[in-house]
């Protein structure tokens, strides 16, 4: 085999292992993010329930 189309062919894999845990990540993060917002929401809830009625937590 050429040694040029092997290393472009091997530079080709790097790259997409490399795509693949970039994707992996983004994915890991908005994981992350949506159970952050989901926390976020429970925490702030009591507060919101007492804004209504008017009640000092």
């Amino acid at each position: 085999m050429n040694p040029e189309l092997r290393a472009c062919r091997q530079q080709l894999r790097l790259r997409r292992n490399q795509l693949r845990q970039c994707r992996q990540g983004l994915a890991d993060a908005r994981a992350a993010r949506a159970e952050c917002r989901e926390n976020l929401r429970e925490c702030r809830e009591p507060y919101n329930v007492a804004t209504i009625f008017n009640i000092n937590v």
